[in-house]
């Protein structure tokens, strides 16, 4: 019963609370993030047709790492033009249920979300993309989408 209670409040603190986005993506352009016992690297590879993209979440330590979510979403992926105009955004027409959703990553293991972009979305040159894991809490610790963001370019010819 109490886990209840506990889950309950969570998820009215989840309900109210807002999240500021930082639109600054000049910071922490490069191949990894990390936090305390967790390590976040990115990777983009151009096809074709398609840019693929994967988000590594690594437990580097031997406890579990156990992630909290808003909603059932639990990576977001933007690209930005040259000019700073919203390409793409992963969520957007998606539906996410709307429910605290925990993630558990065991001790030395992790986890990869993947995906793609059609091409024929991005405008050739520079694109800017921001990965982020969506979690607001780590192993009972707040965390700001910042903090779990990579930033990377991709150029389109």
């Amino acid at each position: 019963m109490k886990q209840l209670g506990l889950l309950l409040v969570l998820f009215l603190a989840a309900a109210c609370g807002s999240t500021q986005m930082n639109e600054d993506d000049s910071s922490k352009e490069g191949e990894t993030a990390m936090g305390n016992g967790w390590e976040l690297s990115a990777e983009i590879d151009e096809r074709e047709d398609t840019v693929d993209w994967s988000l590594t979440l690594q437990n580097t330590g031997e406890e579990p790492l156990r992630l909290f979510f808003r909603t059932s979403q639990q990576v977001e992926v933007v690209v930005t033009a040259e000019d700073g105009e919203e390409l793409y955004r992963y969520s957007e027409g998606m539906m996410f249920t709307q429910v605290l959703t925990e993630k558990v990553i065991q001790g030395k293991e992790g986890h990869t979300w993947e995906g793609n972009i059609e091409k024929r979305k991005l405008p050739p040159g520079e694109n800017k993309v921001r990965l982020s894991v969506t979690a607001f809490e780590v192993n009972d610790e707040a965390v700001q989408e910042e903090e779990m963001t990579i930033h990377k370019t991709v150029a389109i010819e």
